[in-house]
């Protein structure tokens, strides 16, 4: 059975509207505001032009939020990790481990050891200002304590996807 269209537009306004404004708020701290908006619109254009072939994507998100990044990247001349993305993500546009898994499709524990991975990365920073050689001694790197435990939460976006690919499985 092929999905009804009405089911195929409301998930991908879903989509939309779960996405759209982190979407944008990425794409402004790393492009000038119109080119933030451009960024963001292209890549909605191009969701919607291959909605069928997204929602029969193992993770939409994922897919979606990977062809954004690169398209930020090739427009600011710089590509960031997925370390740094999150750390922005969390700690300078304040979304939640659940909303960052959400907008890129990965799991919160993924969400949650890139921000681990970044706090390291900061300690390191912090204890070697500048670059260093090979320390005779092994040296010890405070670990933070554990601030959260990852929590399963379905994506409000999934049932609406399950049952758009339900129907493309039928066709």
């Amino acid at each position: 059975m092929k999905p009804s269209l009405a089911v195929l537009t409301n998930a991908y306004y879903a989509f939309y509207d779960l996405h759209r404004r982190a979407y944008h708020a990425y794409a402004a701290a790393h492009l000038p505001s119109e080119e933030a908006q451009i960024a963001t619109s292209k890549l909605f254009e191009t969701v919607a032009s291959t909605w069928t072939s997204v929602v029969a994507e193992r993770r939409p998100s994922a897919w979606a939020w990977q062809r954004f990044t690169q398209t930020v990247a090739r427009r600011s001349g710089r590509t960031s990790t997925a370390v740094e993305d999150t750390h922005l993500l969390h700690h300078k546009l304040l979304l939640s481990i659940d909303q960052i898994a959400t907008v890129t499709g990965d799991e919160p524990a993924t969400v949650c050891a890139r921000l681990a991975a970044a706090r390291r990365e900061q300690t390191l920073d912090r204890t070697f200002p500048a670059p260093v050689s090979v320390p005779a001694a092994p040296v010890s790197v405070p670990v933070p304590a554990r601030e959260f435990a990852p929590v399963a939460v379905r994506d409000p976006l999934e049932d609406a996807i399950d049952a758009a690919r339900q129907g493309l499985a039928g066709e």
